[in-house]
């Protein structure tokens, strides 16, 4: 199975949660810097990739509706009203199979803290996040995932319904916000073609489906392939 990506601007510790197979080929172009550190919340103002593009905070509802913030009615500050996550870059995809399996695929360049839920000043983390969970795939199955930033073999050994439940995290260490760098997300993915434009100031549309670009191998989908799917995904 194979699917488009949607992305918007909003922003080493591996976890591989209940999958034993995990072996990933990485295909990412280094960030090359972020911006100084914002007094107001203790975050970088700013990532900036290869293609000297720079994706600022996303602390506002046009570029994250869902931002996660206690009091969506009161302007967003530091401690009592900030998200205990956030992101400079967020990319998800979603697709069902032949026979109503369902796979999920988020990649992240993600601010939060060490202790989330709890905001904390000296809690700060910046991090990349690959995510790829599955439902209804054959169990124990070993399955081969593609995506802009690299390829993942991944076994179906996870706790039904989700038997694939893969998470790798890389730079969650407080206030170390280089070790993003080089990371799994380089550089940024950014809108191709879609019904519905970015808004202003952003690289994709966050309520929208769209395709993206960016993808330093040229494989800006998302594909599954295993037992049970259709050959090539």
């Amino acid at each position: 199975m194979m699917r488009g990506i949607r992305s918007w601007a909003i922003a080493i510790l591996f976890l591989a949660h209940l999958v034993s197979v995990a072996n990933a080929q990485r295909c990412t172009v280094p960030l090359v810097g972020f911006g100084p550190v914002d007094p107001a919340d203790g975050f970088p103002q700013y990532y900036l990739d290869a293609n000297n593009l720079g994706l600022a905070q996303c602390l506002d509802f046009v570029c994250d509706p869902a931002l996660p913030v206690p009091d969506p009615n009161q302007p967003v500050s530091f401690p009592n009203n900030f998200p205990d996550e956030f992101f400079y870059q967020r990319a998800i995809a979603n697709m069902t199979g032949p026979n109503g399996e369902t796979f999920l695929l988020n990649l992240a360049l993600e601010g939060s803290f060490i202790n989330a839920p709890t905001v904390a000043n000296g809690d700060q983390v910046v991090f990349t996040r690959v995510r790829v969970r599955a439902t209804g795939v054959v169990p124990g199955a070993v399955y081969t995932v593609t995506h802009p930033f690299g390829v993942e073999t991944l076994r179906a050994d996870g706790v039904p319904p989700v038997v694939i439940n893969f998470t790798r995290d890389i730079g969650r260490i407080p206030l170390a916000f280089a070790t993003a760098l080089n990371a799994d997300v380089g550089p940024f993915l950014t809108f191709l073609a879609g019904a519905v434009p970015p808004p202003p100031g952003t690289i994709g549309n966050p309520a929208a489906n769209q395709t993206v670009t960016g993808s330093p191998c040229g494989t800006n989908f998302f594909r599954v392939e295993g037992p049970g799917l259709p050959p090539g995904g």
